[in-house]
């Protein structure tokens, strides 16, 4: 049984595929108009990867090709915006896309009365 194990463990070695890292992105939150909305991801150590952002909503002002991006938020109240970073130069079998929402809260025109 012993004898078992090692080689099940070695095929494994020999064949597997290299371990995909987690692609998490940060921020977003909930932001004023016209304030900037920040996202970023957690680079993979030991790797050179390029990086690649869309946003759904706004301009990206900072960061397009980089880790962590900026957004204008100018004339957005009251809409969530969807970040979405592609990432290329992981192992092919690896996922390379990874999403995350943010939202411009809506706010109200002050009124002034006499």
């Amino acid at each position: 049984m012993f004898l078992t194990l090692l080689s099940g463990v070695s095929m494994t070695a020999q064949t597997g595929n290299p371990p995909c890292p987690a692609i998490e992105i940060a921020g977003g939150g909930v932001v004023r108009p016209g304030d900037p909305m920040s996202f970023s991801v957690k680079e993979a150590e030991n790797l050179k990867l390029e990086y690649e952002w869309t946003v759904s909503e706004g301009t990206i002002v900072e960061g397009r090709n980089g880790s962590s991006i900026k957004i204008d938020t100018t004339g957005l109240g009251g809409r969530n915006i969807t970040a979405t970073v592609k990432i290329k130069g992981l192992p092919a079998n690896c996922a390379d896309t990874a999403s995350e929402i943010g939202s411009v809260i809506q706010t109200l025109p002050l009124e002034l009365y006499d």
